[in-house]
């Protein structure tokens, strides 16, 4: 477990490679045991490095493998919305936008329940950067109304984040951006200065 948190903070540090290595260790070692929990944490971690460095087809594999081991042991947790959310990606940047897109607002959904009994840091923050998401390839498909609405929700989210500025940061931003591509160039530079204010 403690080489499972270590392996996720070298992650954090781009450590790639070193990361990949110490998962594929880990993988065998958790199946063994049958420890569904830090093997659905691994699986859905290894999906997010491999789509980082851009082999988005093993990465939605391991998403789409969390979800069926959580289907199989009738679970329902964080790990499921943060795998629905690693396939829509994947699914969007492999140019499946229209099937990407419901992988990502069914992930937004499963957030927004489990925020509604647990009000943990890293649930809103999941939030945010799925709306961002929504948000990016709902533009990238030319829907600005669905984007502007996921932008709109992750600034309210990110709000009540304390102590987690890069999130309303992030969400500012995307607004500002949604803006000055619709040519409201005061509203957009508004936006801007909030989201550096808050970086």
């Amino acid at each position: 477990v403690l080489l499972l948190h270590y392996a996720k903070s070298i992650f954090a540090h781009g450590k790639n490679k070193e990361t990949l290595e110490l998962f594929e260790k880990l993988e065998p070692i958790f199946r063994e045991a049958n420890n569904i929990e830090h093997l659905v944490n691994l699986l859905v971690n290894k999906g997010i490095l491999l789509s980082y460095i851009g082999d988005y087809q093993q990465a939605m594999q391991q998403g789409k493998e969390t979800l069926a081991i959580l289907k199989e042991h009738s679970i329902d947790n964080f790990y499921t919305h943060q795998a629905e959310r690693l396939i829509g990606v994947c699914a969007c940047l492999l140019g499946d936008e229209h099937e990407g897109l419901d992988w990502l607002n069914r992930a937004a959904a499963g957030v927004r329940q489990l925020l509604n009994t647990n009000k943990e840091i890293r649930i809103s923050h999941e939030l945010v950067q799925t709306l961002a998401d929504i948000g990016y390839f709902s533009l990238q498909s030319g829907d600005i109304f669905r984007a502007k609405a996921a932008y709109d929700e992750a600034v309210n989210v990110a709000k009540t984040i304390a102590g987690h500025q890069g999130d309303l940061a992030l969400a500012y931003n995307n607004q500002a951006y949604l803006l000055h591509m619709a040519g409201d160039y005061q509203k957009s530079w508004n936006k801007y200065d909030i989201a550096l204010e808050a970086a």
